[in-house]
């Protein structure tokens, strides 16, 4: 899953147009811009891999309910919004088991966050 920067031109080759797609798969972006009423209107377009987004670390939650059941939320728009997801993630059920994880480009970082953190 990657960012996908779509250029839009005139017939002239002028940029007219340009918009991100997020977290999709270069089969997926393709068809979603292909899509877009705003390629749609120009003469020709351009699908590249948005490297300064996709560089960008990306906040989750990996989310244990009753200590079973994993899922993932996110991503959040910073650690501290992480981390308060988190923490409310874990104080609805004390079987809740909640680890971060980090995303930058292809690199996955993950870690437990600790007892005395939860209670803060």
């Amino acid at each position: 899953m990657c960012n996908w920067l779509v250029r839009c031109y005139d017939n002239d080759d002028n940029i007219i147009d340009s918009f991100v797609i997020q977290d999709r798969t270069e089969t997926e972006a393709v068809r979603e811009a292909e899509a877009d009423p705003r390629v749609l209107e120009s003469f020709d377009w351009t699908l590249t891999q948005n490297e300064e987004e996709n560089m960008k670390t990306k906040f989750y939650v990996i989310a244990v309910e009753g200590g079973i059941e994993p899922g993932i939320q996110g991503p959040f728009k910073s650690n501290r919004v992480r981390n308060t997801a988190a923490k409310k993630f874990r104080n609805i059920d004390e079987n809740n088991i909640a680890f971060w994880l980090d995303q930058t480009g292809q690199k996955l970082s993950i870690g437990p966050y600790s007892n005395t953190f939860m209670e803060e």
